[in-house]
């Protein structure tokens, strides 16, 4: 009767070393939970985008309760993003509750194009509504409505009248 060889953890024909019994458990576990299981280099890898995961999860509770400021740090937080759409979600929020700092950054991006059309009319509304609260933004709508056609600055103008439920930004939330 032959002996079997003793039993070997993890490879036995690599340089790769022998996974721990602590590896073993988590890997039973992840199995279990139906969950795929990663090495501690593998998560580590993951770590920027599970605090990502985990600030959207902090942030969120406020964010959703119409915090602007929130909305606003929840914005700046997703600028680099490669898609916009949160970006511009969190900040139209908050430009539409009034938060000055999300009304310049929305005439900025308005202004310049930037995951955005480019929209005078629109920069320029945004910057009137900041010029209450934000200094920069009294000489951004100057500027704006220097360089603007008659036609566009009446445009504006009504809209603005008209307050911001006649803006498309805040009609789209």
């Amino acid at each position: 009767m032959e002996i079997p060889p003793p039993y070997h953890v993890g490879p036995t024909d690599s340089a790769e070393p022998p996974l721990t019994t602590e590896d073993l458990v988590a890997h039973a576990h992840a199995q279990r939970q139906g969950i795929p299981y990663e090495t501690g280099e593998q998560w580590l890898e993951r770590l920027p985008e599970r605090l990502r995961a985990l600030a959207d999860l902090i942030l969120s509770g406020k964010m959703n309760a119409g915090d602007p400021s929130a909305q606003f740090a929840m914005a700046e937080y997703h600028v680099s993003d490669e898609d916009p759409t949160v970006m511009l979600r969190w900040l139209r929020a908050s430009a539409c509750q009034g938060y000055p700092l999300a009304q310049v950054s929305l005439g900025v991006l308005y202004d310049a194009g930037d995951s955005v059309p480019q929209d005078r009319i629109s920069a320029y509304i945004w910057f009137s509504e900041a010029a209450q609260g934000e200094g920069d933004a009294v000489e951004m709508a100057a500027d704006l409505n220097a360089a603007m056609a008659d036609d566009e600055r009446a445009f504006a103008q009504g809209l603005i009248r008209q307050g911001r439920s006649a803006l498309i930004d805040c009609r789209l939330r």
